[in-house]
Order: structure tokens, then sequence, then C-alpha cells
């Protein structure tokens, strides 16, 4: 296994105290670099799947799997999916809406969870995010997607 974070050397074999720790980093943290951190079981390049992670204060985590070219996540019908909240990832904007957010308990779950197994939990509850917003239509847009405000919480767009 291989964790990968924001300015920082790669982790071979990480621990649950070394997932624990990323996630309780600051806002700060998570403007650096990349933007997320990773956890998979070979390089990036190699790896047909990845999760995907960082935190967005005020709403939450996001766990994204990246798989076969689509990024899928833990689907939470209670909350809004017509919120939208954007993270800058990798110099861009990356919008997801609302209710794929979870907590840092349900984050530290899914994590470790994957560290001991390799497998993602839960995972009929995961859904491909492209089903749920689309992206071509949000990029073709200034801050609205169908009448949906998209939150730009960092208020740095211009500069990611």
């Amino acid at each position: 296994m291989i964790l990968c974070a924001p300015l920082r050397e790669d982790i071979l074999d990480p621990s649950a105290d070394d997932i624990r720790e990323l996630l309780n980093q600051d806002d700060n943290f998570w403007d650096q670099g990349c933007g997320c951190a990773s956890l998979s079981t070979c390089p990036i390049e190699d790896s047909e799947e990845v999760l995907i992670f960082y935190r967005n204060s005020g709403f939450g985590y996001v766990v994204l799997q990246y798989k076969d070219f689509k990024n899928y996540a833990l689907y939470n019908e209670k909350k809004d999916k017509n919120t939208v909240i954007a993270h800058c990832i990798s110099g861009e904007p990356f919008p997801v809406p609302h209710c794929f957010y979870v907590d840092y308990t349900q984050a530290e779950s899914i994590l470790l969870h994957y560290l001991r197994t390799s497998s993602i939990l839960n995972y009929e509850q995961w859904r491909n995010i492209s089903e749920i917003f689309n992206y071509k239509a949000y990029y073709n847009s200034d801050e609205y997607y169908n009448g949906i405000k998209v939150f730009n919480i960092l208020g740095k767009f211009n500069n990611c």
C-alpha cells in the first residue's frame, strides 16, 4: 500500500496512525501541492484503483474511488445534491455535490478498511459522481449549473 499526500514523501506500507494524522490536518495543509492525498495498492500510474481524499472545512471529507477513468464516492441521499462545493485539485477547481461529503468517522472507516483489505467498504452505496452531477455543463458555466449555485469555498479559483 502507498500513501501519498501534499508536499510529503510517499509512505510505503502506511499505518492507521498515518491515515489519522492526514485526516486531522488543517485547511492550510489541504491547500498545498495537489490539494489531495491518495491511497493505492501500487504506484498511482500503475494502479487500476486509487482512493483519493481531501478535507473541506465546514463540509467534511471527500473520499473518491478512481477506477476505470471514473470517480466514485459514497452517496448520502439525506444530503443536498444541489449544493456543489469545489476544491482545488492539481490547480483546477474540482466540484463535488454535498451528498458525497462524509464526516471524519466515515472517512477514517473507509480508508482504514481499504488499508487493511484493499477493498471498498459499503461498495453498494457508492455512485459514479458524473451520474449525479454533469461536469461538462459545469465547466461551461460561470458559477451556476442549471440554477444551482456552486460554492467557491476557498475563495481563490483564479489562483488554483
